[in-house]
């Protein structure tokens, strides 16, 4: 995979330009010695070009992928609330820096090409989003290894506590969904930079079925717990078990079936971007209609009814 490259230094005095970016056009005082009540305000308008403005925004760019960067080194040894806070600081960086390539990719266009340092500044950006696919990726190891931690906590957490869990749990998914997202259009736009992202690509493909047949398999244990739960809650009530008993596991099948809903609207973003990718998607989105009895719009593609028919036709004659 390509690695992020230095971002080359351009001639511009970049540090004016951050100057004039963070207090606007300078003003100067000028002032006669031997008159001092005779001062005139000077307005100079100094309007930065696209180049300029490309140049700073790939100057912040870097500084708030390093700062990321240094964040990850820093919850090596991290624990408990500290981890937290850092996660927090690293997903704020995550947000600005999606923020403020939104405005490079546009000036990116509108460049002069016949410019050296126009040649310097994409070089610069297309490093920069291989870099980012980088992060992305290593993210992802992070936010599935928080779930898995959390995941590890619901055995041992009373039913009453399970609710703040449950939607710790749900928000890292979440975060995993979008990630996914932001992984494509990052790989697209270094497209756009005549960037080599075969290796980017095979690795993002690598990453969805991966994701796709762990959330099949999560979605699986989630659907046999919501069973095994409504068997017992049946049971309990045909032997006259009391409520107060029996309160827990509605409880727990409650979120138990919010569990499901949350898998399954994870895996069908995902099999929505490996169909975009040009991956098979029937058997996922069978299994989904069949594991939460939801029919969505996606039914109405017919590889997907025909499945779902035979299924059907298949156990009226069983």
């Amino acid at each position: 995979m390509l690695r992020l490259p230095v971002i080359p230094s351009v001639l511009l005095p970049i540090l004016t330009v951050f100057l004039f970016a963070a207090t606007g056009p300078v003003v100067l005082f000028a002032q006669d010695a031997d008159a001092p009540t005779d001062s005139a305000e000077v307005e100079v308008d100094v309007q930065l070009t696209d180049l300029m403005r490309a140049q700073q925004i790939l100057g912040t760019l870097q500084a708030e992928l390093d700062s990321l960067l240094a964040l990850e080194s820093q919850t090596k040894d991290a624990e408990d609330e500290e981890l937290q806070l850092l996660r927090i600081q690293g997903l704020r960086h995550v947000e600005e820096i999606d923020d403020i390539q939104t405005g490079l990719m546009k000036l990116l266009p509108d460049l002069d090409e016949t410019d050296p340092e126009t040649a310097a500044v994409k070089q610069g950006a297309a490093g920069f989003l291989v870099g980012k696919f980088d992060i992305y990726e290593r993210t992802l190891q992070w936010w599935g290894r928080e779930i898995g931690d959390l995941r590890n906590q619901r055995a041992s957490t009373a039913a009453e506590d399970l609710g703040d869990l449950e939607t710790r749990i749900g928000a890292a998914r979440d975060r995993l969904d979008l990630i996914l997202a932001a992984m494509e259009k990052v790989i697209e736009d270094a497209d756009t930079l005549d960037v080599d992202t075969q290796k980017n690509w095979a690795a993002y493909d690598r990453v969805l079925n991966n994701r796709a047949e762990n959330l099949v398999g999560r979605l699986q244990i989630a659907v046999t717990a919501r069973e095994n739960l409504t068997k017992k809650i049946e049971t309990g009530e045909k032997a006259g078990t009391p409520e107060s008993e029996i309160g827990a596991d509605r409880t727990r099948l409650q979120y138990a079936q919010s569990r499901v809903q949350g898998l399954a609207r994870s895996l069908d973003a995902t099999v929505d971007l490996m169909g975009a990718r040009g991956f098979e998607t029937t058997p996922y989105r069978q299994f989904i209609i069949k594991t939460t009895g939801e029919i969505s719009e996606k039914v109405l593609d017919p590889k997907v009814f025909i499945g779902l028919a035979g299924d059907f036709i298949e156990g009226m004659g069983q």
